[in-house]
């Protein structure tokens, strides 16, 4: 298991985002006693998105 790992203001906000999107379409739900935990990895499309 992982320590969850602190990120910057922009990225914060842009996972929050993602993050509503997956779970609106039913892609991930939400936890409040996981055993486990894995940080998110953040990656630039070519576009810039």
């Amino acid at each position: 298991s992982q320590r969850k790992r602190k990120v910057g203001e922009e990225r914060r906000e842009a996972i929050a985002e993602e993050v509503a999107k997956l779970k609106e379409a039913g892609f991930i739900e939400e936890m409040n006693y996981p055993s486990w935990l894995a940080n998110v990895v953040m990656v630039k499309k070519a576009n810039g998105k």
